[in-house]
C-alpha cells in the first residue's frame, strides 16, 4: 500500500492552473480529456512505481489522466467507479 491522498477539485484546479501557466503545452491535452470528478495525489518520493500503476490501469481498463509535476503525481478520474477501483487497489 502507498500514501495516496484524495484532493478536493477546487484545490486541484488551483494546482493545475499553476502547472499549465508554467507548461502551456500540457493544457490542450488535458482539456481534451475532459472534466475530472475525483482526484488523488501521491508524493513522488514514495517507493511506488507509477509505471506499475499505469500497467494496472491499462489491464483493468480504468480511465485515468496522470499528471506528474514537481514532487507529486496526480491521478484524475471521470467516473466514481474508476476512482473507487483505484482507491481499493492502491490505498
Amino acid at each position: 500500500m502507498s500514501t495516496i491522498f484524495q484532493v478536493s477539485l477546487n484545490h486541484h484546479a488551483l494546482a493545475m492552473e499553476a502547472v499549465y501557466d508554467r507548461y502551456p503545452e500540457r493544457r490542450a491535452a488535458r482539456v481534451a480529456w475532459g472534466e475530472s470528478e475525483h482526484v488523488f495525489v501521491m508524493p513522488r518520493s514514495q517507493e511506488v512505481n507509477v509505471a506499475e500503476i499505469e500497467a494496472w490501469l491499462d489491464e483493468t481498463g480504468v480511465s485515468c489522466w496522470i499528471e506528474t509535476t514537481g514532487p507529486f503525481t496526480f491521478f484524475e478520474f471521470q467516473s466514481m467507479l474508476d476512482a473507487v477501483a483505484f482507491k481499493l487497489r492502491w490505498f
